[in-house]
């Protein structure tokens, strides 16, 4: 028969295992510069969290394929424009807010005008309805299929980045293009970390009450 606290451990082993083979969100933080001032300034800055494993299916042009999204509690933006910061978070009365979309783009077009496939990201801000402030971060890079497992590698040197900024705050109703200087993946403990500190504070706890015993 086990002790209590070897009890302990394997129940919560059992209970953390599928967890730790769950998707997760990722979380980036970036900067980059607009090409015209906004608030008095080129420079922005913020974060992101997308899903890792995208799965709503979405509607595309006949000449791209491959389409899935995600909004939600997985997807959210956060950006400062020319010191003001915009948060967007999507709730139960405004479920888009914030959305990511992965496509293959041009896969269905053919002839030498036919652009090149690639692979593309795009996670959507966007607030209000009478002055409405947008933010779209664009990820691309060239390829044939559809790679979710790129969706942790967005600051490679292999995509290509773009923003734009629709009607942001302090600025007349109009769109500002901009380019990231910089993204890097916010690290997140390995769930076989989490699940080993779980672990033994469990069994730390079942320890003391089977000593008070």
């Amino acid at each position: 028969m086990l002790a209590r606290p070897s009890l302990a451990i394997v129940v919560s082993m059992a209970l953390l295992a599928p967890r730790a083979i769950e998707a997760s969100p990722i979380t980036y933080d970036f900067a980059g510069t607009f090409n015209q001032p906004v608030n008095g300034s080129n420079q922005f800055s913020g974060s992101f969290t997308i899903d890792s494993n995208p799965t709503v299916p979405i509607a595309l042009p006949s000449w791209d394929s491959g389409g899935v999204g995600e909004n939600g509690s997985d997807v959210s933006l956060t950006v400062n424009m020319g010191g003001q910061t915009v948060n967007f978070v999507n709730t139960s009365q405004n479920p888009e807010n914030a959305t990511f979309q992965a496509a293959v783009i041009g896969s269905g077009m053919t002839g030498a005008s036919a652009p090149p496939v690639s692979v593309d990201f795009t996670l959507q801000g966007y607030l209000g309805t009478n002055n409405p402030i947008g933010l779209s971060l664009n990820f691309s890079h060239p390829g044939t299929d559809l790679q979710l497992a790129d969706i942790g590698n967005l600051n490679s040197p292999s995509f290509t980045a773009s923003v734009v900024a629709t009607n942001p705050p302090g600025a007349p109703s109009q769109s500002v293009n901009g380019s990231l200087t910089s993204i890097e993946q916010v690290p997140a403990p390995e769930p076989s970390t989490l699940a080993v500190f779980a672990v033994m504070a469990i069994a730390a706890m079942a320890h003391r009450r089977f000593r008070r015993s």
